[in-house]
């Protein structure tokens, strides 16, 4: 089963990302054959994967506070996001229409995936957290 982690802030950075988007999620990651991958401007910046210990226990970087589970092959997913660098650009691209088509931000990452298993149609100019979580919700 693959999953995608949606998490509120833990840091004062991703308390403004909640503050600018009106989402209460900050960041997101996608779990894959048991392996947690995501794209973090603050845990370096390209996609790749991630010891899911990071994640979890009171301790942990962050922790989920939604998990959206779901079927599907993601290897070409997989085999485009991997070492793809941070789209800081895509990140607040939607006040510009200024964005990166080859740089994913976690919410990108995990759109793509989502779309990968034909779960969400195309991307929205503004995407957060809270808008991954009405899609999913919504699919067929």
């Amino acid at each position: 089963m693959n999953k995608v982690y949606l998490f509120r802030p833990k840091s004062i950075f991703g308390q403004v990302i909640c503050w600018v988007t009106g989402c209460k999620y900050s960041h997101s990651a996608i779990e894959y054959k048991g392996v947690m991958y995501h794209s973090s401007e603050t845990e370096g910046s390209d996609f790749n994967e991630v010891p899911a210990d990071v994640f979890k226990g009171p301790w942990g970087m962050r922790r989920a506070h939604t998990v959206l589970e779901f079927e599907g092959n993601l290897d070409n997913w997989l085999e485009e996001m991997y070492n793809t660098h941070f789209d800081w650009y895509g990140m607040v691209g939607w006040l510009f229409k200024a964005e990166n088509k080859k740089k994913f931000y976690c919410f990108e990452a995990a759109w793509k995936a989502l779309q990968e298993a034909d779960i969400v149609g195309e991307q929205p100019d503004f995407l957060t957290g809270c808008v991954i979580e009405k899609a999913f919700q919504t699919h067929d």
